[in-house]
């Protein structure tokens, strides 16, 4: 359960589904490559992998199936302690096809999160372990990289291989995969600060 904790979304769901659904402003961009403003209804994880209830900004509600779109997204606001305000917090899913289906028997072709996005992509997917909506739930890593990793589950008996190989540009980075700070549970973190590095080496280059 420990990496649940790692992903603003699941929290979010978490109280959508105790305060029962709850509607986002966001859009959905559909396979002809249409985006349409509107509302997303977070109802629960492996839910909203499968299908998406969406409000029209007419009011008109209307489901899409995963296969019906190639992303979508929505805005939640995130309240910080430290500064006592709200953060708005952008979520997008995009359509990929996953080894574990979100719920038994079901479609493998579905929305994952995205939670971090660059030279390096860290993905979210949930799946649950009976085929009803709404039950255990299991959360799985995917990253794709634009230096030759493919859209890849990561696991923890995996992970140090295809994060070294993702960050193989970035020697200093790369050793530290496996060690402390820098396990399974730190993928985003690795990730986001290959993305980082390398952006401000570019920027610097490009300057020079």
């Amino acid at each position: 359960m420990k990496n649940f904790t790692l992903t603003i979304i699941f929290a979010i769901i978490t109280v959508a589904q105790v305060s029962a659904k709850k509607a986002f402003a966001g859009y959905v961009i559909n396979t002809n490559g249409e985006k349409i403003e509107g509302q997303v209804v977070v109802v629960s994880p492996t839910y909203n992998e499968l299908k998406v209830k969406f409000i029209h900004t007419n009011n008109k509600k209307e489901t899409f199936k995963a296969k019906e779109l190639t992303e979508y997204g929505f805005e939640v606001k995130k309240y910080n302690r430290a500064t006592k305000a709200y953060k708005t917090i952008n979520i997008t899913y995009v359509r990929k096809v996953v080894e574990d289906a979100p719920v038994r028997f079901g479609a493998t072709d579905i929305m994952v999160e995205r939670q971090v996005n660059g030279a390096i992509k860290v993905y979210n997917q949930y799946t649950e372990a009976d085929a009803k909506i709404g039950g255990k739930v299991q959360h799985f890593f995917y990253v794709e990289t634009t230096n030759g990793v493919e859209f890849t589950k990561v696991t923890k008996s995996n992970y140090k291989k295809v994060m070294k190989a993702a960050t193989a540009s970035l020697p200093a980075l790369q050793k530290l995969v496996g060690t402390r700070g820098y396990g399974y549970k730190h993928i985003a973190k690795i990730a986001t600060t290959y993305n980082e590095t390398m952006s401000t080496r570019n920027t610097l280059a490009t300057a020079n």
